[in-house]
């Protein structure tokens, strides 16, 4: 936490490049030391995960906020054919060396080419490209699937004309060529569809948490929820996206009147009580902040929330996510600045 990115990277090198120069006499030695290899393995990725908090946060913050809208988009959508063609190159290896790394003469370019071209090509041509993968809907991602699979069934095609011809895999039974090719494919969808998910999950979640971890939690606020519905979900994708990065505050958890939601997990957070246990769960774990998410309140219910959060000197707040005609009082108190968000407000 103290120390600066520069000497954050550094450090990680060094060690890297130490680590890895150990390894290498290991395996000079002989076969004799491969657990310790694996320890050091084990060392290097927990200490580099130890210490790249704050390499990545400042790495993510640049890919989020670094370059202007026009080159960051040109960028994304540029990089991904190659990132998607280096992929699915690391699909082929690791397929054919699980399966059939015996036959070194199976390793050829004809191969490669014939496993891999359909893939970016296809993608290219049927636009998939022209998508901004930080925000993509599901209809994307539903699309992305089917593009691949036609993709697999394409290149599947030419290894087989090109096997019964004598052109590819000379020497191996059909079914050892089945059995890598649905290797490679299965291990191309992951590969792809888990580059995606890490880039969404870098942009809703990642940079927060990566910022989260550097920051002292002691010293940030307090925040329950109450209401578990659709609402809830919205107001934490805005809490965790970048723009509020520098709002930081610990949601200790989901207050929910509906016991069907009792201790279970919504949304990643737990749903801890009820609205007639405010007092028991201040006790346990005193908080800061209240936020109601949900429109389905009583004049009750918010009395009695309203009453406790005055008494305990609690930040009350209503996350409203509707729409609200121009000329209401709302939409002008708004424009005017009036009426501020309680993140501004807070800060």
């Amino acid at each position: 936490k103290e120390k600066s990115q520069t000497k954050t990277a550094l450090l990680i090198y060094l060690i890297a490049i130490g680590l890895a120069a150990v390894a290498m006499i290991c395996l000079l030695i002989g076969t004799t030391l491969p657990a310790l290899t694996y320890l050091l393995l084990l060392f290097a990725i927990g200490y580099a995960i130890r210490l790249a908090n704050i390499e990545l946060l400042d790495s993510f913050r640049f890919v989020v906020n670094g370059l202007k809208k026009p080159r960051k988009s040109i960028i994304l959508v540029a990089v991904h054919p190659i990132i998607d063609s280096i992929l699915v190159c690391m699909a082929y290896f690791i397929a054919m060396y699980l399966l059939i790394s015996n036959h070194q003469d199976a390793f050829t370019m004809p191969s490669l080419l014939s496993m891999l071209a359909p893939f970016p090509v296809l993608l290219c041509l049927s636009g998939i490209y022209k998508t901004f993968w930080l925000r993509a809907g599901i209809n994307r991602y539903y699309l992305l699937v089917k593009r691949l699979l036609l993709a697999s069934l394409i290149s599947f095609s030419i290894v087989y004309t090109l096997y019964i011809h004598g052109i590819l895999f000379e020497g191996l039974a059909f079914q050892e060529v089945v059995a890598t090719f649905m290797l490679f494919a299965m291990l191309a969808f992951l590969l792809i569809g888990g580059e995606r998910f890490v880039v969404r999950y870098l942009e809703s979640f990642g940079l927060r948490q990566f910022y989260l971890k550097a920051t002292a939690v002691e010293n940030m606020p307090k925040t329950v929820i109450f209401g578990g519905g659709l609402s809830c979900r919205i107001y934490l994708h805005t809490l965790f996206t970048h723009y509020h990065m520098y709002y930081p505050l610990v949601i200790i958890g989901i207050i929910d009147d509906d016991p069907v939601l009792r201790n279970l997990n919504v949304y990643g957070f737990q749903v801890i009580g009820n609205s007639e246990e405010l007092e028991q769960l201040y006790a346990k774990r005193r908080f800061d902040n209240f936020v109601i998410t949900t429109h389905n309140i009583s004049r009750p219910v918010f009395e009695k929330i309203e009453s406790f959060c005055n008494q305990n000197q609690i930040r009350l707040s209503y996350f409203i996510f509707e729409e609200f005609p121009a000329d209401s009082p709302m939409f002008s108190a708004l424009v005017e600045k009036r009426i501020k968000p309680a993140s501004n407000s807070a800060q």
